[in-house]
């Protein structure tokens, strides 16, 4: 019992004194590559290849909206690889290997269907949708010791995990947990 209460003061302590201890880094960035155009995105993810790795942006414009690819090789202004509407899209992530085969996820607004395509060439792989209706934050993903790929799809909420495999006819995403946020806030914290 007294061990307990050991710890708990160790961690306030710790929480307290954190701040006077943290060293501010002044860090001076270069950046050269803008993508082109006007574009509303604000979710981008890299794809890393040896041969073209890509940068995947959002966009959610109602014109325009879905994503882009820019070719991360290429000069200032990046040039465009790929441009995909699908409606306002709201998130993008990457998930490598997937019994052999990379893979981009997108969640649109409107219509709330998670869409995977195959990379680099942008297949879409239609048995693979499926709707997850909310108002969705952020998108990513995990690859587990075992191997299993995973996709978190975050809202204010709630948060779903989906597993990402080879089905009988194609790749498929199976819905494992819905998680409501406050458990997990107290799951990291325990």
């Amino acid at each position: 019992m007294g061990l307990k209460y050991l710890t708990c003061a160790a961690a306030i302590v710790a929480v307290a004194v954190h701040p006077w201890l943290a060293t501010a880094v002044d860090l001076e960035l270069n950046v050269t590559a803008l993508t082109g155009g006007e574009l509303e995105s604000d979710w981008t993810n890299i794809f890393y290849s040896g041969d073209k790795p890509l940068l995947l942006g959002n966009d959610g414009g109602a014109a325009t909206g879905g994503f882009h690819a820019w070719d991360l090789n290429s000069d200032s202004p990046l040039s465009e690889v790929k441009a995909i509407t699908t409606g306002r899209t709201k998130l993008i992530t990457t998930v490598y290997n997937v019994t052999g085969k990379d893979l981009a996820v997108t969640i649109a607004m409107p219509d709330s269907v998670i869409r995977v395509y195959e990379l680099p060439a942008f297949t879409e792989i239609e048995a693979a949708q499926t709707t997850m209706l909310g108002d969705w934050s952020a998108l990513c993903s995990w690859r587990s010791r075992s191997l299993n790929s995973y996709v978190y799809l975050f809202g204010k909420t709630l948060a779903v995990q989906y597993l990402i495999r080879q089905g009988k006819e194609s790749i498929e995403l199976v819905e494992v947990r819905i998680l409501s946020i406050g458990v997990l806030i107290a799951f990291a914290i325990h």
